[in-house]
C-alpha cells in the first residue's frame, strides 16, 4: 500500500491552508473540496450514508463500505453533521479496496484451514493477509492462535502479546496471550492475563478455568482449589465443570493457616 493511502486512514482536522485547496463545490449534504494534489476533503453538512457520500465523491455508491473502513468509522452508523474526511484519489481507493479483498480472501482460507486442523497452513494464510492489511487486529489475533496451536509458541508469544497490548480491554486477546504464556510455563504472567480476562468478562469460563489450572501448575493447591471453587460456583453447567470438579477433588488437602 502506498504511503499516501496509509496517510488517509484517519479523520482530519479542517486546515484549508495546509491542504492547498484547488477547488470547492457544494454537493447535496456535503461540502467537497479538491486539493491540488488530488485528495478530496469532505465536510459533512447534514447526516448521510457512506453510500451517498461515495456516489457524490466517486460516482459509485458501492464504495461506501471502503470509505468507512478507510476513515476508521462504522459503516452502519453513517456520517453525522460536522464530520470532516480526507479521501484519496479514486485510483488509490481502488487499490485499497483490492488489498482489502485480497486480505479477506486469505483470512477466509486461514479460517478454513483452522477448521481442518491445519494450523501451519492457517498461519501462512493469516501472515499473507497481514502483509497487505497490517492494521487488521482480527487477523493478527488468529495468526497468533494458529502459531500457538501449530507448535510455534515462541513466535505466537510475540504476536499475541502485541494483540493484547493493542486490545487491552478485549477479554479473548488477554486469554489467548495467557494461554501461550502458560504453554511456556510463565505461570505468573499467565495468571495476570487470565485474571484480566475474567475481570473484563465475568462470563469467560475458559479464562476462569485456565486460571485455576495455572495455579495448580504453579504448585499452589490452595489457590487452585479456591479458583476451581469459584469456577464451579459461577459455571456449574459448563462443559469444563466436570474436569474442574475432578481436578479440585484430586488436589492435596488444604494446608492450615
Amino acid at each position: 500500500m502506498s504511503e499516501s493511502v496509509r496517510r488517509f486512514i484517519r479523520k482530519s482536522t479542517w486546515i484549508a491552508s495546509s491542504l492547498a485547496l484547488g477547488g470547492c463545490a457544494i454537493l447535496g449534504p456535503a461540502q467537497i473540496d479538491t486539493a491540488r494534489t488530488g485528495e478530496t476533503v469532505v465536510r459533512v453538512v447534514s447526516s448521510q450514508t457512506f453510500d451517498e457520500l461515495a456516489q457524490a465523491v466517486y460516482g459509485d455508491a458501492s464504495l461506501g463500505p471502503a470509505i468507512a473502513e478507510l476513515t476508521n468509522l462504522t459503516y452502519a452508523d453513517g456520517l453525522s453533521r460536522g464530520e470532516i474526511l480526507v479521501l484519496p484519489v479514486r485510483q488509490e481507493l481502488d487499490e485499497r479496496v483490492r488489498l482489502a479483498r485480497q486480505a479477506d480472501d486469505r483470512f477466509a482460507k486461514g479460517l478454513d484451514a483452522v477448521d481442518r486442523g491445519a494450523f501451519q497452513a492457517a498461519a501462512g494464510h493469516f501472515r499473507a493477509a497481514l502483509d497487505v492489511a497490517p492494521q487488521r487486529l482480527d487477523v493478527r489475533y488468529n495468526y497468533g492462535l494458529a502459531l500457538m496451536k501449530g507448535g510455534d509458541a515462541v513466535a505466537a508469544t510475540a504476536v499475541l502479546e502485541e494483540v493484547a497490548r493493542l486490545r487491552p480491554k478485549h477479554a479473548d486477546s488477554r486469554y489467548a496471550f495467557g494461554s501461550v504464556l502458560r504453554q511456556r510455563r510463565a505461570w505468573d504472567r499467565a495468571i495476570r492475563e487470565f485474571e484480566a480476562a475474567v475481570d473484563l468478562d465475568r462470563k469467560h469460563a475458559p479464562a476462569a478455568y485456565a486460571l485455576a489450572r495455572t495455579w495448580e501448575d504453579r504448585g499452589d493447591p490452595d489457590r487452585a482449589r479456591r479458583a476451581y471453587s469459584r469456577f464451579l460456583a459461577r459455571f456449574p453447567e459448563d462443559a469444563l465443570a466436570k474436569s474442574a470438579r475432578d481436578r479440585m477433588n484430586s488436589l492435596p488437602a488444604a494446608t492450615s493457616d
